[in-house]
C-alpha cells in the first residue's frame, strides 16, 4: 500500500512523476511530518503517512524527507 502525489517534472525529457510513501516498509518515525509538515502528516484515524492533496511540490525540501527517512519508504515514481 502506499500514499502518492503527483507533480509534473520540469527537468528536459521529464514527464509527470509520482511522490509515493510505502506506508508498508514506512516506520511512522513522523520525521518527514516534522522536517515537511505542509506535504506530510500522520493521519490520527489510521496512525499512517500521508501526502496532504493540495500541498506545493517543493523538489528540495522533498529530497531532505527522502534523506531523513530511515526506511527510505518516501520516493519518486515515473509515470
Amino acid at each position: 500500500m502506499s500514499a502518492s502525489q503527483e507533480e509534473t517534472d520540469d527537468r528536459p525529457g521529464g514527464g509527470r512523476r509520482q511522490l509515493v510513501i510505502d506506508v508498508g516498509a514506512c516506520s511512522r518515525c513522523g520525521g518527514c511530518v516534522e522536517l515537511v509538515p505542509e506535504i506530510f502528516r500522520l493521519r490520527d484515524d489510521t496512525g499512517l503517512i500521508e501526502i496532504i492533496d493540495d500541498a506545493v511540490l517543493d523538489e528540495e525540501v522533498i529530497t531532505e524527507a527522502m534523506r531523513y527517512c530511515p526506511e527510505d519508504c518516501i520516493y519518486w515514481e515515473e509515470e
